[in-house]
């Protein structure tokens, strides 16, 4: 008799992707002429990722900040979010190798100049905004010792941004390529936010470097 064996089955079954499915661009949006398709950085990888593998890819949402947690409980197969591979996260989950190099970048209103380094926003006792459970929030808490009532984390990014152009926060501290798609005014970047476009600047230079 032939029977299909247990290990080939579990070859059959889809990985499960754990994704913010609101996280944004580059890395996982909208298609602007068809809601219901995705498209990004990230979705041509997993494309790539399950020719490879000849395997099915399902994405399973979870927040940003619970793609580890979720990954512990075996909800998810694997997690591809813009996850930076942090010293914390590294005791927690198991990284293939880097594949996007990224920097942070700090970002004010266009008519703001009352700083230009993170060390005088806190030194002015001023607010920064960020993404939950990044790593700009770990640069914020623990190299440049802002305190709880200083940082305002965010689930998302549009909110984030849009915060800091309704001046409920001083500056936005978030990873490079995000910045890009809500700061720079260049008609040649697809799908950038024209909602933010004109309205903020990059402060000082981009730092700390980090591996998705």
């Amino acid at each position: 008799f032939l029977c299909p064996s247990p290990l080939l089955a579990q070859h059959n079954k889809p990985l499960k992707w754990g994704i913010d499915e609101a996280g944004g661009v580059p890395f996982f949006f909208s298609a602007p002429n068809d809601p219901d398709a995705r498209m990004g950085f990230e979705v041509d990888l997993s494309e790539a990722l399950a020719a490879e593998l000849k395997r099915t890819i399902v994405r399973e949402h979870k927040d940003f900040k619970n793609l580890i947690p979720s990954l512990d409980r075996g909800d998810v197969d694997f997690a591809m979010n813009g996850l930076e591979i942090t010293p914390i996260n590294l005791h927690k989950a198991r990284f293939t190798r880097p594949y996007y190099i990224y920097q942070l970048q700090l970002i004010a209103r266009v008519d703001e100049d009352r700083f230009t380094t993170l060390k005088e926003c806190q030194d002015k006792g001023l607010t920064v905004g960020t993404l939950d459970g990044s790593a700009a929030m770990k640069v914020l808490s623990k190299d440049y010792l802002f305190d709880d009532a200083h940082i305002k984390p965010y689930e998302d990014q549009d909110p984030t941004f849009d915060v800091l152009m309704n001046k409920e926060v001083d500056a936005v501290l978030v990873d490079m390529p995000i910045a890009v798609y809500y700061v720079v005014a260049d008609d040649q970047i697809e799908h950038r936010k024209k909602k933010y476009t004109g309205r903020f600047k990059f402060v000082g230079q981009p730092m700390a470097e980090g591996f998705y």
